[in-house]
């Protein structure tokens, strides 16, 4: 089991959440933080630090069904490694539109946007 996040961590997830939530006022996305479980497939879960879901048939009462449309990791140095290796391949085999990991340390974010079944990657600085 991965150590908790840390205060920096979750005021990182904090700030982005408010962020979304106040880009996506209007829109049909829902924004969600951890701990919500995301269901890939029957047998696979997962919980993301944020997750953004624009068709409401994914919401069920307990749970997220299908892949979100942004999934946001903040990373730490106990999860680096599995969210930029093995999440990263998961999020893209599994159709995730957009997949941001977002840097604290070193203050950048990578946004990774699905065309045509790859992630392409954009970069910002904050």
């Amino acid at each position: 089991m991965a150590p908790p996040p840390t205060p920096k961590h979750q005021q990182v997830v904090m700030l982005l959440s408010a962020e979304f939530v106040a880009h996506l006022r209007g829109k049909t996305c829902r924004v969600f933080v951890s701990p919500i479980d995301v269901c890939f497939s029957n047998d696979e879960w997962v919980q993301l630090d944020i997750v953004i879901v624009c068709d409401s048939n994914k919401i069920s009462d307990d749970r997220i069904i299908g892949p979100p449309d942004i999934i946001v990791e903040v990373l730490s140095p106990s999860t680096a490694k599995k969210d930029r290796l093995i999440k990263y391949r998961r999020y893209e085999q599994a159709g995730v539109h957009e997949y941001w990991i977002v840097d604290p340390v070193h203050e950048y974010v990578e946004v990774h946007v699905l065309t045509d079944g790859v992630y392409q990657l954009l970069w910002y600085v904050f």
